[in-house]
């Protein structure tokens, strides 16, 4: 480590170091506060048991809070998405969403006027203080009485539980199952009260208006697509490229590498891969290598960081190095005209060992499965010479499951003499034509006279993606 990382591992301590000290004395203060209004309690005639009061209050407005968050979360996922103890308290609660909202809303006011009324003193006994501070000046008792239900509320009773049901809204909701009936309750009360429908009538009014009077009515998320893939099936395809050189005598060097992600304890262990030309195939090599990575849940961005250090070769807590078996056999006929298809199978297992990989960082695992396979074929598997009538050539790919990016580079090696014309791009779901996709295939091209590639998120499963292109001098 040289003096310059010293310099900033120190300035990054230090910072952290202050935000402790920071935080710290913030809570110091807190239970300077706190005692403070507990010594007050009996000065002012009240009972000392009342202290105990503010514990309860802060436990039910946490849980009030959180779930709130957590149920907004929730309320547009399917039942069969949560844990089966949470599917008929969370179908109860869509059922009386408004009320549930409403009758949280008019507890949470209760608790704070509860606060509000344990909090005003005309004698103010502070610690290390000699002689209690008489509050007749009404600015000293409304700023202690604003200090203290503000701190404890938005520490304690506000932040934490709503950043707990953002980043687990199930967990939260499980935790506070026990909050629903007593809401429901108050609620109820409420109905009979009538005490809802003046907000109700303001509510409906606000629909009337245009920008209200739908629903949200949201696009379908490529990425939400991927990810029930993953937690669906226990892999995903994160990035398929191909990478295809044209050499002078028509035969070509291929490189398909592949990055899937695969989740520990998913059924299925072996993969296979096949590729395939008209020529035979005069070479093939295949590498793969075995990352134990986190699983990362629901959070797509968190895997896409995870994996592109995949890629780069960034080590991890565990690597593994597997074995890939390529096998060229004999050509294989298929009933496709007179065509003779020659291939490359590639074959990967992973092992049961690997797959029950313990991270001491997590306490989940998946597997990062990087392959990558190198073809070369034999002199004219690419048409070098055109004529008016002859047929373009092509290269193609079939994505048979959910993948995060593909990405298919066609270029001519440097002793080609010739340049590509008529290029075009097609996307094709047994044999048939889908336009849109052919467009969003389309505005991902980018082509020049000696390459042709395109770089495509989220591809549709179950398409073929072709380029086409003619050689000229």
């Amino acid at each position: 480590m040289n003096i310059g990382q010293r310099i900033e591992k120190l300035w990054e301590w230090r910072i952290e170091a202050w935000t402790w000290f920071r935080g710290a004395g913030w809570w110091i203060g807190f239970g300077v506060l706190l005692c403070a209004w507990v010594r007050s309690l009996p000065e002012n005639h009240k009972s000392s048991w009342l202290g105990l009061m503010l514990f309860p209050i802060l436990l039910f407005y946490f849980l009030a809070e959180g779930l709130e968050m957590a149920f907004a979360d929730l309320r547009d996922k399917d039942l069969d998405q949560v844990k089966p103890e949470l599917q008929s308290t969370l179908a109860d609660m869509k059922a009386n969403q408004e009320m549930f909202l409403e009758s949280r809303e008019y507890l949470v006011i209760v608790l704070i006027v509860g606060t509000t009324f344990l909090t005003h003193f005309e004698k103010l006994v502070i610690p290390w203080w000699p002689a209690p501070i008489e509050t007749e000046n009404k600015a000293w008792c409304l700023l202690f009485s604003l200090v203290f239900t503000t701190v404890p509320f938005v520490w304690i009773a506000q932040g934490p539980p709503k950043s707990l049901a953002i980043s687990n809204s199930e967990a939260f909701f499980r935790v506070a199952l026990w909050a629903w009936p007593i809401l429901k309750l108050i609620g109820r009360l409420l109905q009979i009260l009538g005490l809802f429908l003046p907000s109700r009538g303001l509510t409906w009014l606000t629909h009337q208006l245009p920008r209200f009077r739908d629903g949200r009515n949201l696009p379908p998320s490529n990425r939400a697509f991927v990810q029930a893939a993953l937690r669906r099936y226990g892999s995903v395809n994160y990035d398929l490229h191909f990478v295809l050189e044209i050499q002078p005598d028509g035969s070509c060097k291929l490189i398909r590498s592949s990055l899937l992600y695969v989740l520990t304890g998913s059924e299925r262990n072996e993969f296979k891969w096949l590729v395939q030309f008209d020529k035979p195939i005069k070479t093939a090599a295949v590498d793969a290598r075995l990352h134990a990575v986190p699983d990362t849940g629901e959070n797509l961005d968190q895997l896409r960081k995870c994996l592109d250090a995949v890629i780069e070769n960034n080590p991890f807590e565990k690597t593994e190095n597997i074995s890939g078996r390529v096998m060229v056999g004999q050509p294989t006929v298929q009933i496709s005209g007179n065509d003779v298809r020659f291939r490359v199978a590639t074959f990967l297992k992973v092992p049961d060992e690997l797959r029950q990989l313990q991270i001491p960082t997590h306490h989940r695992e998946a597997l990062a499965l990087f392959s990558e396979c190198k073809v070369e074929t034999e002199p004219g598997t690419f048409r070098m010479n055109f004529s008016p009538s002859d047929p373009e050539e092509f290269y193609f790919a079939n994505l048979s499951s959910a993948c995060q990016k593909l990405r298919m580079t066609v270029r001519l090696a440097d002793g080609v003499s010739k340049s590509f014309s008529g290029i075009r791009a097609e996307a094709t779901i047994q044999d048939n034509w889908v336009a849109r996709e052919t467009h969003r295939l389309g505005d991902a091209l980018k082509k020049d006279l000696r390459e042709i590639n395109f770089d495509l998120a989220f591809p549709l499963p179950g398409t073929k993606y072709s380029l086409y292109w003619r050689l000229q001098e």
